[in-house]
Protein backbone atom coordinates (compact mmCIF):
# COMPACT_ATOMS: atom_id res chain seq x y z
CA UNK A 1 0.00 0.00 0.00
CA UNK A 2 1.14 3.54 -0.74
CA UNK A 3 0.20 6.81 0.63
CA UNK A 4 1.14 10.10 -0.10
CA UNK A 5 1.09 12.96 2.89
CA UNK A 6 2.66 16.19 4.30
CA UNK A 7 3.75 16.35 7.87
CA UNK A 8 3.77 20.16 9.83
CA UNK A 9 6.65 20.92 11.94
CA UNK A 10 3.93 21.13 15.06
CA UNK A 11 2.98 17.09 14.06
CA UNK A 12 6.75 16.02 14.46
CA UNK A 13 6.39 18.06 18.24
CA UNK A 14 3.17 16.32 18.74
CA UNK A 15 4.82 13.28 18.08
CA UNK A 16 7.73 13.13 20.14
CA UNK A 17 5.51 14.21 23.22
CA UNK A 18 3.23 11.44 22.65
CA UNK A 19 6.09 8.91 22.17
CA UNK A 20 7.58 10.32 26.06
CA UNK A 21 4.26 9.76 27.51
CA UNK A 22 3.48 6.31 25.64
CA UNK A 23 6.85 4.68 25.18
CA UNK A 24 8.87 3.02 28.04
CA UNK A 25 11.79 2.40 25.09
CA UNK A 26 12.06 6.28 24.78
CA UNK A 27 11.61 7.40 28.00
CA UNK A 28 14.63 5.24 29.21
CA UNK A 29 16.69 6.41 25.96
CA UNK A 30 16.13 9.72 27.08
CA UNK A 31 16.68 9.08 30.66
CA UNK A 32 19.78 7.02 29.86
CA UNK A 33 21.30 9.60 27.67
CA UNK A 34 20.65 12.54 30.01
CA UNK A 35 22.23 10.42 32.96
CA UNK A 36 25.66 9.16 30.96
CA UNK A 37 25.27 13.21 29.92
CA UNK A 38 25.22 13.84 33.38
CA UNK A 39 27.94 11.42 34.45
CA UNK A 40 30.29 12.56 31.83
CA UNK A 41 29.62 16.16 32.50
CA UNK A 42 30.52 15.58 36.32
CA UNK A 43 33.55 13.60 35.17
CA UNK A 44 34.84 16.50 33.13
CA UNK A 45 34.55 19.09 35.95
CA UNK A 46 35.93 17.02 38.30
CA UNK A 47 39.14 16.02 35.41
CA UNK A 48 39.17 20.10 35.00
CA UNK A 49 38.90 21.51 38.94
CA UNK A 50 40.02 18.47 40.45
CA UNK A 51 37.48 18.22 43.12
CA UNK A 52 33.68 18.75 42.97
CA UNK A 53 31.53 21.30 44.81
CA UNK A 54 27.91 21.52 44.71
CA UNK A 55 28.04 24.09 41.95
CA UNK A 56 29.28 21.56 39.67
CA UNK A 57 26.44 19.59 39.80
CA UNK A 58 24.24 22.12 39.29
CA UNK A 59 25.84 23.05 36.04
CA UNK A 60 25.80 19.78 35.09
CA UNK A 61 22.38 19.26 35.84
CA UNK A 62 21.45 22.58 34.40
CA UNK A 63 23.35 21.44 30.66
CA UNK A 64 21.72 17.94 30.54
CA UNK A 65 18.18 19.43 31.23
CA UNK A 66 18.85 21.91 28.53
CA UNK A 67 19.97 19.30 25.91
CA UNK A 68 17.32 16.90 26.91
CA UNK A 69 15.57 19.77 25.73
CA UNK A 70 17.21 20.73 22.92
CA UNK A 71 17.83 17.92 20.69
CA UNK A 72 13.59 17.45 20.10
CA UNK A 73 13.61 21.30 19.33
CA UNK A 74 16.43 20.69 16.96
CA UNK A 75 14.87 17.93 15.12
CA UNK A 76 11.61 20.15 15.31
CA UNK A 77 13.30 22.62 13.22
CA UNK A 78 15.52 20.49 10.95
CA UNK A 79 12.73 18.06 9.87
CA UNK A 80 11.72 17.69 6.30
CA UNK A 81 8.32 18.93 5.52
CA UNK A 82 7.83 18.16 2.09
CA UNK A 83 6.04 15.40 0.39
CA UNK A 84 6.47 11.96 1.48
CA UNK A 85 5.52 8.67 -0.25
CA UNK A 86 5.70 6.23 2.33
CA UNK A 87 4.83 2.54 1.32
CA UNK A 88 4.47 -0.82 2.90
CA UNK A 89 4.87 -4.29 2.00
CA UNK A 90 5.76 -7.53 3.91
CA UNK A 91 9.45 -6.80 4.07
CA UNK A 92 9.01 -3.89 5.69
CA UNK A 93 8.78 0.44 4.89
CA UNK A 94 9.71 2.56 2.45
CA UNK A 95 10.01 6.23 2.33
CA UNK A 96 10.14 8.96 0.01
CA UNK A 97 11.32 12.47 1.28
CA UNK A 98 12.46 14.16 -2.09
CA UNK A 99 15.42 12.47 -3.29
CA UNK A 100 16.18 11.09 0.16
CA UNK A 101 15.26 7.20 0.65
CA UNK A 102 14.69 5.01 3.82
CA UNK A 103 13.57 1.72 4.30
CA UNK A 104 13.30 0.13 7.77
CA UNK A 105 12.22 -3.58 8.20
CA UNK A 106 9.18 -4.78 9.91
CA UNK A 107 11.69 -6.57 12.99
CA UNK A 108 12.96 -3.07 13.55
CA UNK A 109 9.70 -1.86 14.39
CA UNK A 110 8.75 -1.47 18.27
CA UNK A 111 4.93 -0.54 18.04
CA UNK A 112 2.07 0.52 15.95
CA UNK A 113 -0.49 3.02 17.18
CA UNK A 114 -3.48 5.03 15.99
CA UNK A 115 -4.74 8.01 17.65
CA UNK A 116 -7.76 9.89 16.19
CA UNK A 117 -5.17 12.45 14.33
CA UNK A 118 -2.28 9.98 13.06
CA UNK A 119 -0.87 6.25 12.67
CA UNK A 120 2.43 6.25 14.74
CA UNK A 121 4.90 3.55 13.68
CA UNK A 122 8.18 4.27 16.32
CA UNK A 123 11.11 2.14 15.76
CA UNK A 124 13.19 0.51 18.23
CA UNK A 125 15.92 3.16 17.58
CA UNK A 126 13.43 5.99 18.22
CA UNK A 127 12.55 6.91 15.02
CA UNK A 128 9.05 7.45 14.17
CA UNK A 129 6.29 7.97 10.96
CA UNK A 130 3.74 9.66 11.70
CA UNK A 131 0.84 9.28 9.11
CA UNK A 132 -1.84 12.00 9.50
CA UNK A 133 -5.55 11.11 9.03
CA UNK A 134 -5.81 12.96 6.59
CA UNK A 135 -3.35 11.15 4.17
CA UNK A 136 -6.14 8.52 3.73
CA UNK A 137 -8.72 8.71 1.59
CA UNK A 138 -11.19 7.75 3.98
CA UNK A 139 -11.78 5.61 7.35
CA UNK A 140 -11.68 2.78 5.51
CA UNK A 141 -8.11 3.13 3.71
CA UNK A 142 -6.74 4.33 7.19
CA UNK A 143 -8.06 0.61 8.98
CA UNK A 144 -6.46 -1.31 5.65
CA UNK A 145 -3.39 0.42 6.50
CA UNK A 146 -3.43 -0.46 10.16
CA UNK A 147 -4.56 -3.85 9.74
CA UNK A 148 -1.79 -4.66 7.00
CA UNK A 149 0.75 -3.22 8.63
CA UNK A 150 0.18 -4.62 11.74
CA UNK A 151 -0.38 -8.23 9.92
CA UNK A 152 3.93 -7.53 8.47
CA UNK A 153 4.96 -6.44 12.15
CA UNK A 154 2.92 -9.74 13.71
CA UNK A 155 4.67 -11.94 10.42
CA UNK A 156 8.05 -10.69 10.58
CA UNK A 157 8.55 -10.99 15.02
CA UNK A 158 6.72 -14.55 14.22
CA UNK A 159 9.44 -14.86 11.51
CA UNK A 160 12.14 -13.79 13.97
CA UNK A 161 11.23 -15.64 16.93
CA UNK A 162 11.09 -19.25 14.60
CA UNK A 163 14.88 -18.72 13.55
CA UNK A 164 16.10 -18.07 17.04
Amino acid sequence: MVIEYQIKRMDLARIIFYNLQHSRRIKWTVIGGGTLFFAYSLFLRNSINGQLVFYDFILSFLVTIGLILAVPVFFILTARTQKRILSINPEGIELKIGSREDKAPWNAVDRIEATQERILITGKNVNSFSIPASAFKGSEQRQSFMDLATQYQSDANREEFEHL
